[in-house]
């Protein structure tokens, strides 16, 4: 292979680890999500700046055991999603997201034996390791779900795109929020949508806990109301103040 077409797979980890830390670091913060964002955006900055072997090696490492990982949450917790690129990766996991985690192992791989940096590659100008390198990046995007996702929402603003109720539970019981407050309640006693949000209220010790689900990025948050008995009229005027 010659080292343009290496310096090219060089190039595509590196604007993919780049996008991928920048959306963990944009979604609703968890110390796990903080420590892949972190490492992503060294190793980026790595393959960008030095020709060493090591992180090129961490690399290929990461991308194998996320394939393998990917592929476990497929068949166990496939509705829990697999956060590669933050909140736009909240959909549910099928075959094209481990096809393109393991595409990146791939690529990593072979960006093992560019010769140069990736601020090498960018200094020849453009060239074949530049049309490669759009040439994969374009097919990684075209098997990557998120790819349809953002095509479905640029065609339908959210206010107006049709959501099953069933996809708005589905995403409401995989999200953190749930685990940590919906454990042990029941059936809703009333859903509703305003806009781009669906609200979903549970019965509670004093009062209802109401759930939020953005149907425009997957977002849940959640809120105690408390029971007319147990609130003044200041509550009143007041919102749920969020748990």
């Amino acid at each position: 292979m010659s080292d343009d077409l290496l310096g090219a797979q060089l190039l595509v980890i590196i604007v993919v680890f780049a996008l991928a830390s920048w959306g963990k670091l944009h979604t609703p913060k968890n110390r796990m999500a903080l420590v892949y964002a972190g490492a992503e955006g060294v190793l980026a900055l790595l393959l960008l700046t030095t020709a060493a072997l090591a992180p090129r090696l961490v690399t290929v490492s990461m991308l194998a055991a996320a394939t393998w990982v990917v592929g476990e949450l497929r068949t166990s917790r496939p509705d829990d999603g697999c956060g590669c690129f933050g909140r736009l990766s909240r959909i549910r996991i099928g075959w094209r997201t481990v096809a393109r985690t393991a595409l990146l192992a791939l690529v990593a791989f072979g960006a093992c034996w560019a010769p140069t940096s990736g601020l090498a590659v960018l200094a020849d100008g453009p060239g074949l390791a530049e049309a490669v390198f759009l040439l994969e990046l374009a097919v990684i995007a075209a098997v990557s779900p998120e790819s349809t996702a953002l095509l479905r929402r640029a065609a339908v603003p959210c206010d107006r795109r049709r959501v099953p109720l069933a996809d708005t539970m589905r995403v409401l019981h995989a999200s953190s929020a749930w685990r940590a407050h919906g454990t042990g309640l029941g059936a809703p006693s009333e859903v509703w949508r305003e806009l781009c949000w669906r609200f979903v209220v549970y019965p509670a010790p004093g009062g209802d806990l109401v759930f939020a689900v953005s149907l425009a990025d997957g977002e849940v948050r959640v809120a105690h109301v408390p029971a007319p008995s147990e609130r003044d009229d200041s509550d009143l005027l007041s919102a749920p103040v969020p748990v």
